[in-house]
């Protein structure tokens, strides 16, 4: 069974982010199966945190209905795995 850590704060600033690529880069260093799913629709900007090109395919198009879950998933270094975030509020809305 699958281990999921959440990390999340209403407020800006206080890291989210660097704890966020921190645990999901020692995880895929020590062997882990990782994906990291970046859900900041603020500043969404995990996938250049660990050096991962976002790619085109984002959270929201796989929330939206429009893009299959693996079409979002980029491939990062030690195996870490991530799907990008969208980063403007706007393009979840409805």
């Amino acid at each position: 069974m699958a281990t999921v850590y959440a990390v999340a704060s209403a407020k800006g600033g206080v890291g989210k982010t660097t704890t966020t690529a921190a645990i999901a880069t020692i995880l895929a260093d020590a062997g882990a199966d990782v994906v990291a799913v970046d859900a900041d629709i603020g500043m969404a900007n995990l996938a250049g945190a660990v050096g991962v090109e976002p790619g085109e395919t984002t959270l929201h198009d796989v929330l939206s209905g429009r893009a299959d879950p693996l079409d979002a998933v980029r491939e990062g270094p030690a195996g870490l795995r991530v799907v990008p975030g969208a980063a403007a509020p706007d393009a979840y809305a409805a």
